[in-house]
């Protein structure tokens, strides 16, 4: 007779004990990368200079001014340059031609940083193509001519004629076109440098004019980074403080002396810097005790105790909960405290971005050492045998053969 037998499949049959770990770490680090993208959409309103309303009256403005689109451009930056003095406008009229989604057209950078950017689109021709699906609002102000557009479910085009605005929402894509001589300022405020692949792409399979990819890139790489390095001198010279001015005393003294002003103004730029300061050992205050708890971890030992599962469990919860309190951590540094006779604006927004990312960092270090001690405690599913229900099993089967006895 033949008897059959099974027997467990081979050890090589198991999964490996690091797939499960390596998805439990891609899991981890998308849902950090959601969470610091939603601070930064946050806090993305502040580093914003321009509104859309504040540049329609410019452009209302220079229209009732003027008749011709020269006078109406040179109006525009003319008023910019009141508004905005210093280094935030482009005072070099630079014109580039421009492709991007099949149209073409030339353009004139006045402004750009890395949330915004303002020019003047346009061409004497007419052209069409595809508006692109951006991670920005833009705002076309008509300055001349006409420009149509249509959503992909509408049967009637849209008409922007002189003097409209055609706002086209975040995460919107269009066709639009100008059936004719058209020029617009175009204002953009979002993420711009995601905005950047769909500017070169038909210069690159299409265009190959690499001379004006060269100076589009020039211009917009020097007018980011001057915009940054003018933010960072604003900072530092407030408006009103006059160095090295001589001092005239009024005899009226209702009014308010040039030395008062300045001594006003220094207390009031001393009063940011300590706030910045304050600011700086309250982001870093957590990575200050990281050390601490890591030799509490490692003194803790790998077993499973209830003083190695609590400092654990403080550890992740401290870290998760600092990450919902980023905006109301730093609250406190946004009070106004006016200093009298200051010229400097004291009242407005500080600009605590870069504490902020700094304390994201720490808890997101606090994080993985808590995961890290959790997985070498055994309590993070990241070993074959945390799977073991999971296992596909493969039966074989074992031919033997029988043996006859007497029976006496």
């Amino acid at each position: 007779m033949v008897k059959a037998a099974t027997r467990r499949p081979p050890s090589t049959s198991k999964p490996e004990s690091k797939s499960h770990w390596k998805y439990l770490v891609l899991a981890t680090l998308v849902g950090l990368s959601y969470l610091i993208v939603s601070v930064l959409e946050g806090m993305l309103d502040k580093f914003y200079i321009f509104t859309p309303a504040q540049l329609h009256d410019v452009a209302t403005l220079s229209l009732s001014r003027h008749n011709d689109t020269r006078g109406v451009i040179d109006d525009i930056i003319a008023q910019l340059h009141t508004a905005y003095p210093g280094r935030t406008i482009n005072s070099k009229e630079e014109w580039v031609f421009n492709n991007a989604g099949g149209a073409m057209g030339s353009m004139h950078i006045i402004h750009a940083s890395v949330t915004e950017y303002l020019i003047i689109f346009g061409t004497a021709l007419g052209t069409e193509g595809h508006t692109g699906r951006h991670t920005a609002d833009d705002y076309f102000s008509i300055l001349e001519g006409e420009q149509w557009a249509y959503e992909a479910d509408k049967f009637t085009k849209e008409v922007y004629p002189r003097g409209s605005v055609h706002h086209l929402k975040r995460g919107t894509v269009k066709q639009y076109r100008m059936p004719d001589t058209c020029w617009a300022m175009e204002y953009a405020r979002g993420w711009i440098p995601l905005m950047l692949p769909f500017g070169y792409a038909d210069t690159f399979f299409s265009t190959l004019d690499l001379h004006t990819l060269w100076r589009t890139s020039f211009i917009t790489g020097r007018e980011i980074i001057g915009n940054l390095l003018h933010a960072e001198q604003s900072k530092s010279d407030p408006p009103g403080y006059i160095p090295n001015q001589p001092i005239k005393k009024r005899r009226n003294n209702n009014q308010v002396s040039l030395e008062q002003t300045n001594e006003a103004n220094k207390k009031s730029l001393e009063l940011r810097s300590i706030k910045h300061n304050k600011a700086w050992e309250t982001a870093i205050a957590p990575g200050k005790a990281l050390f601490t708890t890591a030799v509490m971890m490692y003194m803790s030992g790998s077993g499973i105790q209830i003083f190695s599962i609590s400092i654990v469990f403080m550890t992740i919860w401290n870290a998760l909960k600092g990450f919902t309190k980023v905006e109301s951590t730093f609250r406190p540094f946004q009070i106004n405290q006016t200093i009298p006779h200051a010229t400097f604006i004291s009242n407005e927004q500080l600009d605590f971005t870069p504490q902020k990312l700094a304390f994201i960092a720490c808890q997101i270090v606090a994080l993985g050492l808590g995961l890290y001690k959790a997985d070498t405690m055994g309590l993070l599913p990241s070993r074959s045998s945390d799977w073991i229900e999971f296992w596909s099993e493969t039966p074989l089967t074992a031919m033997s053969p029988g043996s006859v006895s007497p029976l006496y």
